[in-house]
């Protein structure tokens, strides 16, 4: 694991939803390990404290205060992105506190505002960068709600929506060099909090440690897969690849 790790030195990685959560710990740990990290989240104290971390870090960083579920705060951040991200971790994700079966139209343009549309946007400005290099790793973070059909409906089907976009983005970028995973796991927690739940769940260090094998080029063999991380049903991770 960790000399899989060393291939990610002196590299660039672009990670939305950044300031909390699974997205801060990814964020904490490419940057510990050489890797120079973007995160993007909206403005808050949190982004504060990672924009602080970051520029302390072996790897080095900086973040980017943006809403990109707001198109016009979106397209800004694409426009005066000038790196060379070799990897985006698509993280940005949540409910929104929609929880109506029967929502509306509008709710469900405000679900996939959050979790699909800004992966879309990202993806169709930085990928074409990486196909010139002919190198690049894109991940989606999807979620278990969007197989089990639980929880919230809008959430559900926007993240059942984003694990399709990524398995089509896989298959058809499979001859250009970019590899592409889902992940989807289910319940994620800090390790102050996992004790308190009856079933097995995985924190966030563990979830972002499989993140950064994928980003190692360890699993490149892999690309196109989506990981079923759901140890209540499985016991351990499920490979997906209907054209592999």
């Amino acid at each position: 694991m960790e000399a899989a790790i060393d291939l990610l030195r002196n590299k660039t990685i672009l990670v939305t939803g950044s300031s909390r959560g699974l997205g801060l710990e990814i964020c904490r740990l490419a940057s510990s390990n050489g890797y120079y990290v973007i995160g993007v989240a909206r403005p808050s104290e949190d982004l504060d404290a990672l924009a602080l971390a970051l520029s302390t870090s072996p790897g080095g960083g900086r973040v980017e205060a943006c809403d990109l579920s707001d198109s016009a705060e979106l397209d800004k951040l694409l426009f005066g992105l000038r790196d060379d991200v070799q990897c985006i971790v698509h993280n940005l994700g949540g409910t929104l506190g929609l929880q109506d079966a029967l929502f509306s139209g509008r709710d469900f343009i405000r679900s996939i505002s959050t979790n699909f549309i800004p992966a879309l946007e990202i993806n169709r400005a930085l990928i074409p960068r990486m196909i010139l290099s002919e190198s690049g790793t894109v991940i989606h973070i999807s979620s278990m709600a969007s197989i089990v059909n639980q929880g919230s409906a809008s959430y559900s089907v926007a993240k059942a929506m984003l694990s399709s976009y990524a398995a089509n983005l896989g298959n058809k970028l499979s001859a250009s060099g970019i590899k592409v995973f889902n992940l989807v796991p289910s319940k994620i927690v800090s390790e102050a909090v996992k004790s308190g739940f009856q079933t097995d769940v995985y924190t966030y260090e563990e979830v972002a440690r499989l993140v950064m094998l994928m980003l190692s080029g360890a699993l490149d063999l892999m690309s196109g897969s989506s990981f079923h991380l759901d140890r209540t049903e499985v016991g351990l991770v499920a490979l997906s690849n209907p054209e592999h």
